[in-house]
């Protein structure tokens, strides 16, 4: 049987990251058999503990053994291979990439880094289902959990699974207090989630306050704003529109304006750093007969604002 096991791992039909325990084992059984031919006994003690004869000598072997231990070829792995898969990664071959890291996630099974790769090569092929299998097997080997469940929301939203992926969102929030980058990305996906939910007033109320409450703490922490400002005007302005009592309907309104108003500022800021197109693509969204966001802030600006002209805002926008 030991033979058979020897032979698997020489031929590399058993996962490397086992191989090392079977040749550890194979040393062990040569050692204590060696030991029985040559001088017939053996003593090993440690602690009080005695162990005489070929015994003894496979003890030995098993705590001081020359073969490699797991950690150790695991990084020995992933310095040699990994690099190569990411070149494949960068230069966006994905399917290439995919097959070297699912030999390295059969290889390492208990490699959370594997799994990451292989699912980033899925994602990249829109294969979202398999990435998001593929990075819970990478969460349950504990790897980078923040990171993980945001492409896990990420992948679920475009899957258009928004309930899943603002779930998913809420974990990386909850696991990434020390990266700010990070929490601002999964509260801007959340929003966005949320907003999607809310469908401009189909949805439940709690979705429009889930919504307008991830955009707000996406603003208190991330980079640029105009977005999110943008987007926080238009669910205020629709919200605005659908209700009836007169005071609250002069709050969303007045909400709506200055979010707004803040967006076209800070994208002016921006000017130097965002490319023409980028300030044109703005506009195009939010232009009065783009959708449901530029109607309804077009609409609120004939009322609060009569004497400014909306699109001539968008049009300074794009200059």
């Amino acid at each position: 049987m030991l033979i058979v096991l020897l032979a698997s791992a020489l031929l590399g039909y058993v996962p490397n990251q086992y191989a090392g325990d079977i040749f550890k084992l194979g040393i062990a059984v040569a050692g204590a058999g060696f030991a029985l031919f040559l001088i017939g006994y053996f003593d090993y003690e440690s602690r009080g503990l005695r162990i005489g004869g070929p015994l003894g000598v496979f003890v030995l072997l098993m705590v001081f053994n020359p073969a490699k231990d797991v950690p150790e070829f695991l990084n020995e792995y992933l310095n040699k291979n990994f690099q190569a898969c990411r070149e494949n990664v960068q230069s966006q071959q994905y399917d290439v990439a995919e097959a070297d890291y699912a030999k390295a996630a059969y290889d390492l099974p208990q490699s959370g880094t594997a799994m990451h790769w292989l699912a980033l090569c899925q994602y990249h092929q829109e294969r979202y289902n398999d990435a998001i299998a593929t990075w819970k097997r990478a969460l349950r080997l504990g790897y980078d959990p923040a990171r993980t469940y945001y492409n896990i929301a990420f992948a679920n939203f475009q899957l258009g699974r928004y309930e899943d992926a603002a779930k998913a969102g809420r974990s990386v929030v909850d696991g990434a207090a020390d990266n700010i980058a990070l929490r601002a990305r999964a509260w801007f996906l959340i929003a966005d989630a949320e907003f999607l939910l809310w469908d401009f007033g189909a949805g439940s109320d709690q979705n429009f306050i889930n919504a307008k409450e991830a955009f707000q703490s996406f603003l208190e922490v991330g980079t640029p704003k105009y977005k999110a400002q943008a987007e926080l005007a238009c669910i205020l302005a629709v919200k605005g529109e659908l209700t009836t009592q007169s005071a609250e309907k002069d709050r969303y309104d007045s909400q709506a304006v200055a979010a707004f108003s803040a967006a076209l500022s800070e994208i002016s800021a921006y000017n130097k750093r965002n490319s023409k197109t980028e300030r044109g693509s703005f506009a195009d969204a939010f232009e009065s007969k783009a959708d449901r966001c530029g109607k309804a802030l077009s609409e609120l600006w004939k009322r609060k604002r009569p004497d400014e002209s909306y699109d001539s805002l968008l049009i300074e926008v794009r200059a």
